[in-house]
């Protein structure tokens, strides 16, 4: 990189951080503190053999800690599933022989191959971890290990959820409303780009709007995408009966707007083909042998 780009980067990282360390985000990363301190005090008064792998309660207390309170749950039980798989698996692989690396390699692959199911969701890749840790931690002691792994990760998982729900549970509402508000700006802002496109010398000299369709799709996704959030986020949120959203409307809405937009890329389509006359990859090279200008000029085709 050139020391000009080097500067450039450096004057813009307070921005783009700035742009990352939402208020929503800094509120996650504190309670995901929190509950990890939390975890990590009480891990220790746990009695019998979980009392020996404290460590083990932050760790759940990580796992825990996710968007919505739905998936906070949903991913937890998961996770506790996919450990007693893992446990199992491992007790099955010792009760035919010791640790060695025949078993070892047995227990992790079948491990990775229950993962790959998805089954266990986000932290599937926990069982063959897991099923090594019986193995090579646990070794002779690998029942007193399993028990005091399950218990410890199970406190930290109850803790997290505790936090997540006590601590301003979060709720992504307000988030539609701005993907849709954005949406129409956008889409708005293309139909202008459009209407003075006929207003032009023809052919008209920018082209940066015959190639839009891309990223009014992407828009779409990311509405759908807001909505989804929104409506797992007030599964279960107390939250949710203060602050209320009508997001059938809001569907309804997008779902107009998609219409909207079905129309306005086939409506760019056609201007952009009588323009340039570009229709087809084939039509990109001219007689010269030089690319055309327009759009098609830049697409991957050409």
């Amino acid at each position: 990189m050139t020391r000009s780009g080097v500067r450039r980067t450096v004057r813009h990282a307070p921005r783009w951080v700035g742009s990352q360390l939402t208020a929503a985000r800094l509120l996650a990363a504190a309670k995901a503190a929190l509950a990890v301190a939390i975890a990590w005090t009480v891990a220790g008064y746990l009695p019998g053999v979980a009392n020996e792998y404290p460590y083990y309660a932050p760790l759940g207390a990580l796992v825990s800690m996710y968007p919505t309170l739905m998936s906070s749950v949903r991913n937890s039980l998961q996770t506790l599933g996919g450990l007693f798989v893992a446990i199992v698996l491992a007790g099955a692989v010792l009760l035919v022989s010791g640790p060695n690396v025949l078993t070892i390699s047995l227990a992790v692959g079948v491990g990775a191959l229950v993962a790959a199911t998805g089954v266990f969701g986000a932290n599937r890749e926990y069982i063959p971890v897991t099923a090594l840790f019986v193995l090579i931690i646990g070794g002779p002691n690998a029942d007193g290990y399993s028990i005091g792994y399950l218990e410890q990760v199970s406190l930290g998982i109850v803790i997290g959820l505790a936090v997540n729900l006590l601590i301003l549970p979060p709720l992504t509402l307000d988030a539609v409303g701005r993907q849709l508000s954005h949406y129409r700006g956008r889409l708005a802002g293309h139909l202008s780009d459009l209407a003075e496109a006929l207003t032009e010398n023809w052919p008209p000299e920018r082209d940066d709007w015959a190639s839009r369709g891309d990223e009014l799709i992407r828009l779409v996704r990311d509405v759908h995408d807001a909505l989804f959030h929104a409506e797992d986020s007030r599964k279960g949120n107390p939250r949710a009966r203060i602050h209320r959203r009508d997001l059938a409307s809001d569907r309804d809405d997008l779902a107009a707007l998609e219409t909207v937009t079905f129309h306005v890329r086939d409506l760019t389509d056609v201007l952009a083909g009588v323009a340039w006359g570009l229709r087809s990859p084939s039509n990109c090279i001219q007689s010269s042998g030089r690319h055309s200008p327009g759009p098609c000029s830049r697409s991957p085709q050409c």
